[in-house]
């Protein structure tokens, strides 16, 4: 069975992933590089951001590779924070977002998670999945990235106060899956 890398240097997203994919056969082994790599955000979308990612990663470790990227992206916001995840969450973090929501009545938003994969010779691709919902109110309990602040539509709680939601609903989760089935249709192909 062939490995795949991932390259991430978040702990959230490996613990994620690891929860994610523990009981899914996904036609190859995946791997942790825990490391950075640069990130082109000028175009704002998380689709552009893991095919240029993907790209850089493969030339750097001369393997088959997986990167992600993430954006909340909220109506009301015209969109923000959108690809800027880590620059958000460090800089006001979600009570900042939720100052930014005061009195706000529309508190729709769009978690949008790409996946890029990139094998030595291989052009990159990109694996889209999305999850619409709402910003809370108020930071609830603890949890990784925007977890304390979204819920998912139909749903009346934030991924951090129902963390088995997360790994059942969370765009990672589709994308993943959407991956492994192009995958295991490109290892019949070869």
């Amino acid at each position: 069975m062939r490995t795949v890398y991932l390259i991430t240097s978040s702990n959230g997203k490996i613990r994620s992933i690891k929860s994610i994919t523990r009981n899914l056969d996904l036609g190859f082994k995946l791997r942790v590089i825990k490391a950075e790599y640069p990130e082109d955000k000028t175009e704002e979308t998380t689709r552009r951001v893991v095919l240029g990612g993907a790209k850089w990663c493969v030339k750097r470790y001369n393997r088959e590779v997986l990167v992600t990227d993430t954006g909340l992206f909220i109506d009301e916001l015209k969109g923000f924070p959108g690809v800027n995840t880590k620059f958000a969450l460090t800089r006001i973090g979600n009570g900042g977002l939720l100052k930014l929501m005061k009195g706000k009545r529309n508190r729709n938003a769009e978690w949008i998670l790409s996946i890029g994969y990139c094998r030595p010779g291989g052009k990159p691709v990109e694996f889209t999945a999305y999850r619409k919902g709402r910003i809370s109110h108020k930071v609830v309990a603890k949890g990784f990235g925007f977890d304390t602040i979204f819920i998912p539509n139909g749903y009346s709680k934030t991924f951090s106060e129902a963390p088995h939601l997360r790994d059942e609903l969370s765009p990672f989760k589709t994308a993943i899956i959407k991956f492994s089935k192009w995958y295991k249709l490109q290892s019949v192909k070869q």
